[in-house]
């Protein structure tokens, strides 16, 4: 939602300029009325918006002057659609989006970067775009919001948006062959993750995946070892967060990092996660993944395990 996105990069801002809401506050609002408005729990009027954009640096244009029903409407349905993409209902996600007609030129920047690269998505998944032609698109995607983007001088400060983009770049270079330039851009986002420069809940929602993609791409590349820390601090993260979204495969990832590794000690550890991967599996209804652990249980133990579903 528009209020979400505006108080997101108000926080943003701040953070990389490293002052604090009472400072950022003064002579505005009440830094109790800064933090709810950085939260997305209190719509600012345009006038306070002005204000803190000019003490922030950022263009008061950038802030859009929504003022009608139908706008809030619309910014509403593009917040239903990111919901439904973030759980990977992609059904009722392509659904809502058919709704927003030609509203797209009245949208926010974050907005319009979110349905650019759904969009994208959608063409990936469907085959329309291969790697190679999704690539330079989603390039142009992210430099909506940061024109001077290269993938030789990643920015230091990622927005939710940006790190949703730039998974999707990363996927694309590790499915080009290009696995070491994925690699360097997933470290990129876990910088920025270590930063604190990332909304919380965006990190919780976005971290598991990223964590996942890099233990993946490093263990593709047979750099076990560093595979291996990633998945023990992907891990440890979803333990922490308590969001357990693709903590059965990174703890795949794990296993099989460590089979493959097979240095002293490996292979009773990797026993013991590979059967924690292989009924969390279950519990979250992955079928694929409940066969690929069995199987990969199979070719190192020679035992198999229980069919329980």
């Amino acid at each position: 939602m528009a209020v979400y996105n505006i108080g997101y990069f108000i926080k943003q801002r701040r953070i990389e300029l490293g002052i604090s809401q009472e400072e950022l506050a003064d002579g505005i609002c009440a830094p109790a009325t800064m933090s709810r408005i950085e939260a997305g729990t209190r719509i600012p009027k345009r006038e306070t918006v002005i204000q803190i954009f000019q003490r922030l640096g950022i263009p008061a244009e950038m802030y859009p002057n929504y003022t009608t029903k139908s706008d809030l409407e619309v910014l509403y349905l593009v917040y239903q659609v990111r919901q439904s993409y973030n759980i990977n209902d992609m059904a009722t996600a392509k659904e809502l989006f058919s709704k927003l007609n030609g509203e797209y030129d009245n949208l926010p920047v974050p907005d319009k970067q979110f349905c650019r690269l759904f969009e994208t998505v959608i063409k990936m998944n469907s085959g329309e775009l291969n790697y190679e032609k999704a690539l330079p698109e989603l390039e142009v995607i992210m430099k909506m919001s940061c024109p001077n983007y290269s993938i030789d001088s990643l920015p230091r400060l990622m927005t939710f948006e940006e790190i949703n983009v730039l998974n999707n770049i990363a996927i694309c270079y590790g499915r080009m062959d290009k696995m070491d330039v994925a690699i360097n851009i997933y470290y990129s986002i876990i910088d920025t993750y270590k930063l604190g420069a990332s909304n919380i809940e965006d990190s919780l929602r976005t971290s598991s995946t990223i964590y996942y993609n890099l233990s993946k791409y490093l263990g593709l590349s047979g750099r076990y070892d560093e595979c291996i820390r990633i998945c023990e601090d992907g891990i440890r993260h979803i333990e922490l967060s308590g969001k357990y979204r693709n903590y059965p495969s990174i703890m795949y990832n794990l296993a099989w990092a460590l089979v493959r590794r097979n240095s002293k000690g490996d292979m009773e550890r990797a026993e013991s996660i590979l059967k924690k991967a292989y009924y969390t599996s279950i519990i979250s209804w992955s079928k694929s993944l409940t066969e690929k652990a069995r199987n990969l249980y199979k070719e190192y133990f020679n035992k198999d395990l229980p069919e329980l579903i």
